[in-house]
């Protein structure tokens, strides 16, 4: 599996496990590609980062995420992704 694919796939699982369990052989990926691979280390930690402080947010009475467009959160998954992506393809 060429870098790029990996690196997408681990991106993947990181923003999965924020939302589910992930299975024992998911866990497994993602902990061997980690290990590797700073940047999407430090992915996981930014997406992990933004998903406690909106959640901390939504707790404090915030706007939930019933209150986002669809487009509104499209944009901003979207957001996500291309800054990870770019964090992944730097040298």
């Amino acid at each position: 599996m060429d870098n790029n694919r990996a690196c997408k796939m681990a991106t993947r699982l990181a923003s999965d496990a924020l939302e589910r369990r992930l299975s024992f052989f998911e866990r497994l990926r993602l902990r061997l590609h980690l290990a590797m691979c700073d940047p999407c280390r430090t992915c996981k930690s930014e997406m992990k980062l933004l998903h406690d402080v909106l959640k901390q947010l939504q707790d404090k009475g915030g706007p939930d995420q019933s209150s986002l467009s669809d487009k509104d959160r499209d944009a901003i998954r979207l957001a996500l992704q291309t800054t990870c992506n770019e964090s992944v393809e730097q040298p």
